[in-house]
């Protein structure tokens, strides 16, 4: 890296740090320890004139290095942080209370409604679920495992602010404002919205 910035530096530049003075010798000697230059350097007078010309460029390739640098820890970060939410949002996520409990309410008929996954299998909204199979009443494990993976998308581990618990949630008792396919909970204390809360924050298979 150090010999990328050197070579992009103009030749006069070079020149100027080649010939700097003698209270700078040492570093320059370093310089050109870390990089073959031609000859030793033995210039120790630099007119004024010609460091001013050279700080500029130096800024600049400094200011480009610790660009790259700051956007490249960036990068790696909201990674690590990205990877690092889905791994906690699985591990806290059971799966088998999932397939036991939270997909057959997709599949419940509520008077005045239409089933969870009429809808929820044919839109693009952020809770998708798999389309059943022909003639099937429910999903095989194949399935169920991706509709795990699809559902967590509007789940906050934890949270009653998860799209899952306020979205089919009455908004008198604390759901969002609409819903395409109707309020489907009236209360908190509708049994199967129990069911996904206490999967929500946690709940393992006994």
């Amino acid at each position: 890296m150090r010999k990328c910035l050197i070579y992009a530096l103009p030749r006069h530049v070079v020149a100027a740090l080649r010939s700097s003075r003698r209270s700078i010798d040492e570093s320059v000697r370093q310089v050109e320890n870390g990089f073959v230059f031609p000859k030793r350097i033995t210039s120790l007078e630099v007119p004024m004139q010609r460091i001013k010309t050279a700080s500029p460029y130096m800024l600049l390739v400094l200011c480009l290095f610790l660009a790259v640098v700051v956007s490249l820890k960036a990068q790696g970060q909201a990674e690590g942080s990205q990877s690092a939410s889905s791994s906690t949002a699985s591990s806290q996520l059971n799966y088998e209370v999932f397939k036991a409990k939270v997909e057959p309410i997709f599949l419940n008929k509520r008077p005045g409604h239409a089933r969870c996954v009429v809808c929820h299998t044919a839109n693009h909204v952020p809770l998708h679920l798999v389309p059943l199979s022909p003639g099937s009443t429910t999903w095989n494990e194949e399935q169920s495992r991706q509709n795990f993976e699809l559902v967590q998308r509007v789940v906050v581990p934890g949270s009653l602010e998860s799209p899952l618990l306020k979205h089919p949630l009455a908004q008198q008792a604390g759901g969002d404002p609409a819903h395409g396919g109707g309020k489907h909970f009236e209360s908190q204390n509708n049994p199967e919205w129990l069911t996904l809360k206490a999967w929500v924050f946690g709940e393992t298979a006994k």
